[in-house]
């Protein structure tokens, strides 16, 4: 329940951002060759035919992205995403580190080819791995692969130059199917989802 407190708290501080920014900001121009660096706050919730209702989990989140623009209203590009977490005391003396990958190829649209206000959507891998950490050793462990996807809407607010300040707010999606662990079966029909907040630069 706090995991979602933070989470629509969050939600509200981006769109309260969005709306009162001023609509004469100068616009971003936006040609070529683009990136982004970023990071924030994201909650992750899984869900397997084992698996008890435990709720959301809050971790930290980080990107990176690049790719060509095709127009003043269109991008395409790659992403890599990463949100992790750590468990305490899952056994005595162990602790553990869950870690959700995304790399998705992504198209994003401006509606307005002046606005910084753009969404965006795609598709493309979703990982998963734990890591052991019993008496300060560590013991990594690779659950799976499958398909990922990612949704989110953000705003680009100029800084000068060809650098942007921007928030935004993201869903990704994971399907990884049946989850082995040392080649024996731990857990079928695993899905994840992450609500992410984050706050990035984004070069032009």
């Amino acid at each position: 329940m706090t995991s979602m407190c933070k989470i629509s708290g969050g939600i509200v501080l981006a769109v309260t951002f969005v709306t009162a920014l001023p609509r004469d900001v100068h616009a971003q121009q936006r040609q070529g060759l683009w990136m982004g660096v970023g990071g924030g706050f994201a909650s992750a919730d899984a869900s397997c035919d084992e698996c008890g209702g435990d709720g959301r989990e809050a971790g930290g989140a980080a990107y990176v992205e690049a790719g060509w623009t095709l127009s003043p209203r269109f991008l395409v590009g790659g992403e890599f995403r990463v949100w992790s977490a750590e468990a305490k005391g899952i056994a005595p003396n162990v602790d553990a580190g869950l870690h959700l990958y995304h790399a998705t190829a992504t198209i994003t649209l401006f509606p307005g080819s002046s606005s910084g206000l753009f969404v965006k959507g795609g598709i493309g891998a979703s990982l998963v791995d734990i890591e052991f950490k019993p008496s300060g050793r560590s013991i990594p462990a690779d659950l799976g692969k499958g398909v990922g996807f990612v949704a989110g809407v953000g705003y680009d607010v100029p800084l000068g130059g060809r650098v942007s300040l921007t928030p935004a707010l993201n869903v990704w999606l994971g399907r990884i199917g049946d989850v082995n662990v040392a080649q024996e079966f731990f857990v079928g029909d695993w899905t994840h989802n992450v609500v992410e907040v984050s706050l990035g630069l984004t070069f032009h």
